[in-house]
């Protein structure tokens, strides 16, 4: 297999360790989530931190029209929840319903997140494919230190897909 070879970089790329996140936004239908694992910080001050979403996608235009974000961080058990946000349900409202809290911008905040991060977008860029949206952490916490989920634990790879 040749250094160059797409298939080469794919499976170099797919052993990254990336953290499993639900970002989630709030939009005039109501409140919208999404399983992400490339997510992360940028700078410690002010904190700020990056989240890449799929250009044209309906989560990326809703942050951009909504201008901000929330970051949940899943705990290693979080497998399920993860793959809940990943496939085209309504997430939020089929059974079972996620425990949601809101947050000081009235994002959803899942009960089920070990932390979550509230993000208002400072700057956006789009190098390829995706957008990455950098946002300024206005509000955050950590309810629990738990090991977090990540696409190796999870056998994750690029848009939920088993590695």
């Amino acid at each position: 297999m040749s250094m160059t070879d797409q298939a080469a970089i794919d499976a170099a790329l797919r052993h990254m360790p990336y953290g499993v996140h639900v970002v989630t936004a709030r939009g005039p239908k109501g409140d919208h989530g999404l399983t992400a694992s490339w997510v992360m910080q940028v700078s410690k001050t002010p904190p700020m931190v990056a989240v890449a979403l799929r250009k044209g996608s309906a989560s990326a235009n809703l942050v951009e029209a909504a201008g901000a974000f929330a970051v949940n961080i899943l705990s290693a058990d979080s497998a399920e929840l993860a793959e809940r946000f990943f496939t085209p349900v309504d997430r939020f409202g089929s059974p079972p319903q996620p425990v949601v809290s809101r947050g000081v911008s009235e994002l959803p905040l899942l009960g089920e997140a070990i932390g979550w991060l509230e993000c208002e977008v400072r700057h956006r860029w789009e190098p390829g494919d995706h957008v990455v949206f950098v946002g300024e952490v206005v509000a955050g916490n950590l309810k629990r230190s738990e090991m977090p989920l990540t696409t190796l634990a999870a056998g994750m790879g690029y848009g939920g897909i088993q590695t």
